[in-house]
């Protein structure tokens, strides 16, 4: 909306709607079938093999997870209505049953969150990984960690 003040000290008001794409009110850039297909479908990945990382024993890992994570300001392009929230809100992760990070996700949360972390080994032959969402649904999965990487 833009305001003009005349030099008779006259106000007039223009407005227009702008569509505009990006941010967390833009609808999510993949079709509903398809975010359906992958939703919960998980991936892990390390980036170091035992050995290659730095002399602390650091190291770095992503998980990724297939969700649309709608943050609830998305407004649905026919209907005009606004999707309701839809995302990640808690991700778990162990290294056998060591709890290696815990996180409470937010409307913030991007679509197919991927989530990069660094952790100390333990020794583990395998990270699992456990994600809810605000719909009630549970995510699993497990990999087996060897000597020779993911």
């Amino acid at each position: 909306m833009r305001v003009a003040e005349l030099s008779d000290g006259k106000l007039y008001v223009t407005k227009t709607y702008v569509k505009a794409s990006g941010g967390c009110s833009a609808p999510a850039a993949k079709n509903a079938d398809e975010a359906k297909s992958r939703l919960g479908q998980m991936r892990y990945r390390q980036f170091a093999r035992p050995g290659q990382g730095p002399a602390s024993g650091a190291r770095e890992a992503q998980i990724m997870i297939g969700h649309p994570s709608n943050s609830g300001l998305q407004m649905d392009q026919v209907t005009q209505l606004y999707i309701p929230a839809f995302f990640v809100n808690e991700l778990r992760l162990w290294q056998d049953d060591s709890l290696v990070l815990a996180m409470e996700g937010g409307i913030s949360i991007s679509e197919d969150p991927n989530i990069r972390f660094t952790y100390v080994s333990n020794g583990a032959k395998r990270f699992r990984a456990e994600a809810k969402d605000t719909k009630g649904h549970v995510f699993q999965n497990e990999w087996k960690v060897d000597d020779s990487g993911i």
